[in-house]
C-alpha cells in the first residue's frame, strides 16, 4: 500500500466575477497610476489596489496564491503520519512505533502515543470523501502495525 497525500489548502473553482472584478481594479490602478494627472491618490494606495486586483483576478481563474507561501497536508504512508495543519505551522511528524492507541471518531482523530502525549486532528477542512479515505487508511495501517484502534 502507498502512501496517501492529502493537500489542505483548498483549490479555487474558476470565478468568472472574481477575475473581471480583479482585471477592472488593475486596470483602474493603472490607468491613474500611468495616464493621468490626478493627486488624490499616492502611489502606496495605488500599488495596494492593483496588488489585490492581481490577487482577485489570480483568485478567479483558480490560483491559490497561498500555494506560493508554503505547504499545508497530510501524508499517511508505513512508516509515519505527518501533518502540517496550515501554512504558518510546522509538520508533526508521529512514527507509528510511538502510538499507543488511534481513535478515529466522527468529528476528529485522536492519537495517543506512549510517551503520554497527545494529538488531535479535525475533520472540518476535509471533505466527506477525503475524510473518509484519511480515516480507511489510518485504521488500516494502525492494524497492520498492531496498534489499537477505537
Amino acid at each position: 500500500m502507498e502512501g496517501l497525500y492529502i493537500n489542505l489548502i483548498k483549490k479555487q473553482p474558476i470565478n468568472y466575477l472574481r477575475l473581471i472584478a480583479g482585471v477592472i481594479m488593475t486596470g483602474a490602478a493603472l490607468y491613474l497610476a500611468f495616464f493621468t494627472q490626478q493627486e488624490r491618490f499616492s502611489a502606496l494606495h495605488l500599488t495596494l489596489f492593483c496588488a489585490a486586483g492581481l490577487y482577485y483576478a489570480l483568485m478567479g481563474i483558480g490560483l491559490n496564491p497561498l500555494n506560493l507561501m508554503g505547504k499545508a497536508y497530510i501524508i499517511v504512508n508505513q512508516q509515519m503520519i505527518t501533518v502540517k495543519k496550515s501554512i504558518f505551522t510546522k509538520a508533526i511528524v508521529i512514527d507509528w512505533t510511538t502510538i499507543e492507541e488511534l481513535q478515529v471518531n466522527i468529528t476528529a482523530i485522536r492519537i495517543k502515543r506512549k510517551n503520554g502525549e497527545p494529538f488531535s486532528f479535525d475533520y472540518q477542512m476535509l471533505d466527506e470523501d477525503t475524510a473518509h479515505e484519511l480515516k480507511t487508511r489510518l485504521a488500516l495501517t494502525a492494524k497492520k502495525q498492531g496498534i489499537t484502534v477505537s
